[in-house]
């Protein structure tokens, strides 16, 4: 009994220690972000990279001028696409003055619409809705603040990513075979398949996104031009970029639009219809354009990816938010090949729900149980 209950209370200490150490790396992370974040795209770009700087090299037969090539025709690519955008913008806001005053006008309206529903409601006059706003306001700004605050600082955050990716596609190698040593030798095969599988789960990520948000570009600003509201490929490609925030990047990126629409338009039917074929296009592109094009790479359940946005949101802002989904599935990917973390793999999983009978199954063992990764060793 009583050599039961010191074991007990290893496992508490470890449990404890464990946690401690967790809390102060997540403190880290975000105090580091400025360092950590660059990082981090730069292991993602790193492995999207991977399979053209290894055709270059086969072509050229140098390395280093492969991954020079590679870098700069992918930061050629986003520069254009940032430049087009730019371009359009500048455009678009030629006539500043009109459009600010025609998106003010479309605030105020939506505004007095609450006004008159709180009316209604009774017992809520406007200074209480005012007050509601204005919390909304700061709870999303705070939520935000972390990756607004860091724009001034992006050209060094772009450099640190840049000089990041180059040392991590050269010594690629080396890091490969300084994480393999770390395993026992009848471990190694499954080390080297499960990197090759996070390999293909950003890679597969990364390619998917970037063809999800061309495809929505292209179908916000055809909807938009047809339903007739101003200015429609900002606005579709506005909302394609804000699908890379999941759940409500839709939603963002067809509130201005349906505000421009509310205060442009002469009847009730074009706000509506924006409305309308926003909320389509949501459930198209999160149950059809999404699961096709990226497929089952990253294979979280929906609670999963918004916990995952909250705490990415918060330890790093947009950023954050951008990084949350493959970081975590990444995660869920190396959890699946440790016995004690499978079942938080399975936890993760869209799967959940059909498999939820292999918790009193197939994972009912000791060796799935989480105290095994804080459990003594023998000799103590």
């Amino acid at each position: 009994m009583t050599e039961g209950k010191r074991f007990s209370r290893d496992i508490l200490v470890n449990l404890a220690a464990l946690l401690v150490i967790l809390v102060i790396l997540f403190f880290v992370m975000v105090r580091a972000q400025t360092l950590v974040v660059p990082m981090i795209l730069a292991i993602f770009f790193a492995l999207m990279l991977e399979p053209l700087v290894a055709r270059f090299t086969r072509v050229f037969g140098n390395k280093i001028m492969a991954i020079v090539l590679a870098l700069f025709l992918s930061s050629l690519l986003i520069a254009l696409v940032l430049v087009g955008f730019s371009y359009q913008v500048a455009n678009t806001f030629q006539d500043r003055t009109g459009l600010e005053t025609q998106l003010r006008q479309g605030v105020r309206d939506f505004t007095n619409r609450v006004y008159d529903l709180a009316d209604r409601l009774g017992g809520v006059n406007r200074d209480t809705v005012d007050e509601w706003i204005r919390e909304i306001g700061e709870a999303v700004m705070a939520f935000l603040g972390d990756g607004l605050a860091s724009t001034p600082a992006f050209a060094l955050g772009a450099g640190i990513c840049l000089i990041c990716t180059f040392f991590f596609l050269f010594y690629q190698k080396g890091f490969k075979n300084f994480i393999i040593l770390q395993f026992s030798e009848g471990s190694k095969d499954t080390v080297i398949e499960t990197m090759s599988r996070i390999k293909m789960v950003a890679q597969q990520y990364l390619r998917g996104l970037g063809s999800v948000m061309l495809i929505m570009a292209v179908v916000n600003s055809l909807g938009l031009w047809i339903i007739g509201v101003g200015y429609p490929i900002l606005w579709g490609c506005l909302a394609a970029f804000l699908t890379i925030i999941p759940f409500v990047g839709t939603t963002i990126g067809g509130l201005l639009p349906f505000l421009y629409s509310a205060a442009t338009s002469d009847s009730l039917w074009q706000p509506i219809a924006v409305v309308i074929f926003y909320a389509t296009i949501q459930q198209i592109e999160g149950n059809l354009i999404t699961p096709k094009v990226i497929g089952n790479s990253v294979s979280l359940n929906s609670i999963t990816a918004f916990l995952a946005i909250l705490i990415g949101g918060f330890a790093w802002g947009i950023a954050g938010i951008i990084l949350a989904i493959p970081i975590v599935a990444v995660l869920r990917t190396i959890f699946s090949e440790i016995n004690p973390l499978k079942p938080v793999a399975l936890l993760m999983s869209k799967e959940l729900e059909s498999h939820t009978s292999d918790f009193k199954g197939r994972y009912d063992r000791p060796k799935y149980r989480l105290s095994r990764l804080v459990k003594r060793t023998k000799g103590k």
